[in-house]
Order: C-alpha cells, then sequence, then structure tokens
C-alpha cells in the first residue's frame, strides 16, 4: 500500500510540475496559449488537432518550447517523446508559434527604433533650469 501512495504522489508532483511549467515563458504552453488566442480556439480543439488526451496534453505543456535554429526539428521530437497522433500539426504549430512572437519582437524594436527619431526636442540643446 505504501509503494502506491508513494507512486501516486509521484504522479500528482509530475502534474503539478506540468501545469505549473505551462504557464511559464520558455515552454510549449505558452506558444500554445499564443496561438489559441490568436486563432480564437479552444484547448479542446487545439487537443483534437494534435491527437491528445487530457493527460498527454499537459505534459506537452510542459515540455521546453524547440530551440529556435531548429523548430521544426526539436518540435518533431517533442510530438514523438508525447506520442502524438497529428505530430506534423503540432510542428507547424510550432513553427508559426516562433513566427508570432518574432514579429511581436520586431513590432517592438520597430516602435522604439521610431520613438528614438520622433520629432521633439532637439536632444543636442540644453535648456537652462531655473
Amino acid at each position: 500500500m505504501d509503494r502506491q501512495q508513494d507512486h501516486k504522489r509521484g504522479d500528482d508532483a509530475i502534474k503539478r510540475w506540468y501545469r505549473y511549467a505551462s504557464e511559464q515563458p520558455g515552454f510549449v504552453g505558452s506558444a500554445l496559449r499564443l496561438l489559441r488566442e490568436r486563432a480564437g480556439i479552444s484547448i479542446e480543439e487545439q487537443q483534437r488537432d494534435f491527437g491528445v488526451d487530457d493527460q498527454t496534453f499537459l505534459r506537452l505543456q510542459g515540455m521546453p518550447l524547440p530551440r529556435a535554429k531548429s523548430i521544426p526539428s526539436d518540435a518533431n521530437r517533442i510530438a514523438e517523446a508525447c506520442q502524438l497522433s497529428n505530430r506534423l500539426a503540432f510542428v507547424r504549430a510550432m513553427v508559426m508559434a516562433c513566427n508570432l512572437e518574432r514579429d511581436a519582437d520586431w513590432e517592438v524594436a520597430r516602435d522604439a527604433y521610431q520613438a528614438a527619431f520622433d520629432e521633439e526636442d532637439d536632444l543636442d540643446q540644453y535648456t537652462e533650469e531655473a
């Protein structure tokens, strides 16, 4: 009986970890959440797209994001490890999420760059303060 309780506690700890990680930047859950928000779909629809049950989807969300320089191969390895029925849908989702993040970073950088050149006051002129 003690062995069963230890096993259950271990499973609960793993589930808590995946739940925590899935909400953190740098993990698959954050990318999937971004895609759901942009596409206006539910978690259930996303699960169906990848062909996973609730427990596997939780594990999937708690995985670290694919590396930027090897998104397709890393995403495919994650899909394999989580035994997704539709690996290709997951790989496409990770590529799309990376592109969305890159576009968002570009927009922030572009806006900051533009702000530096906005015509306000001449920054080379100092005013006398009383």
